[in-house]
């Protein structure tokens, strides 16, 4: 199960990001390619997504690391997308 504080540090990075003019993107071979609009954790190491406003998928944290990407990145939001990402992949772990 998943530690809430991480869950909460991740979501709030997640935010930070956004703020600060990071896009998110999702594509895999079952999913389209789209932005994602929202982010939440489930149990398990489920990662639920909104891509565009309107498809919701619920996908394993093995796939968003592998499938997401991240357009917008400046030397300001580097630390912060590090962070998201190690902590992203320190959830299979937990």
């Amino acid at each position: 199960m998943l530690e809430e504080n991480l869950k909460e540090e991740i979501l709030e990075l997640y935010e930070t990001l956004i703020d600060n003019g990071i896009t998110f993107y999702y594509g895999s071979e079952s999913i389209a390619t789209g932005e994602i609009t929202s982010l939440d954790i489930l149990e398990d190491n489920i990662i639920k997504i909104e891509l565009d406003e309107f498809q919701v998928y619920e996908i394993s944290i093995d796939d968003f690391i592998e499938y997401h990407s991240k357009e917008g990145a400046n030397y300001h939001t580097w630390p912060d997308i590090r962070n998201f990402d190690n902590k992203i992949s320190n959830m299979n772990n937990v």
